[in-house]
């Protein structure tokens, strides 16, 4: 435990809890900008302590990115509807992904923009990891396609294309204002669905 200058004795920084404050300086700084000492600092810990944690800032990368294709996966498991129907569980997704990126947007651009940085063992391992979430999508057009709900000729590239346009839209700051988030989302329906042959 480390003691505050009033001298009262402060809870141990948790993982998760350093993770959240490494993505706010990535978010700020980006992930060049952002240093280990600053870190520590932020977290109210000596430098060297973090390397308890984390053997090095590239380790510190790889597990925001790793948590943020987490709890996508999560939410979109949380909201997964019941109904084995493809153009609902696809309006579902479309609604979940979106929804989750707005929320976070700033947060989100970290898993998108700054991977550059891990080497390659790292991007790797991320990739598997975003490959479970990009099949979650490719079953649901797969599911379509067999049912005749959609007209595709292979479902993976065209589930990249979805979540490569929606990331986009975050990017470039295309969803505008929170005002405007749901007019560019029924934009990105119709462009989907007429991907989808529908």
């Amino acid at each position: 435990m480390s003691v505050s200058p009033s001298g009262n004795r402060q809870p141990k920084p948790t993982r998760e809890f350093i993770l959240g404050v490494a993505c706010e300086l990535m978010v700020t700084h980006g992930f060049g900008g952002m240093s280990m000492r600053a870190l520590a600092q932020q977290v109210g810990m000596q430098p060297g302590s973090l390397y308890h944690y984390f053997s090095c800032k590239q380790d510190i990368l790889e597990a925001v990115a790793e948590m943020l294709i987490a709890e996508r996966i999560q939410q979109w498991q949380r909201c997964k509807p019941r109904s084995k129907s493809p153009a609902l569980q696809l309006d579902v997704f479309l609604n979940v992904h979106f929804g989750n990126n707005v929320d976070d947007h700033a947060v989100q651009l970290i898993g998108i923009t700054e991977l550059k940085h891990l080497d390659e063992i790292g991007r790797d391992r991320i990739k598997a990891l975003y490959c479970v979430y990009v099949n979650e999508l490719k079953g649901i057009i797969e599911r379509g396609k067999v049912g005749g709900v959609f007209d595709v000729l292979k479902a993976l590239p065209v589930a990249h294309i979805i979540l490569a346009m929606l990331d986009g839209l975050m990017v470039s700051g295309l969803s505008g204002p929170k005002g405007s988030d749901q007019q560019s989302l029924a934009d990105a329906k119709v462009f989907i669905n007429k991907l989808l042959g529908r």
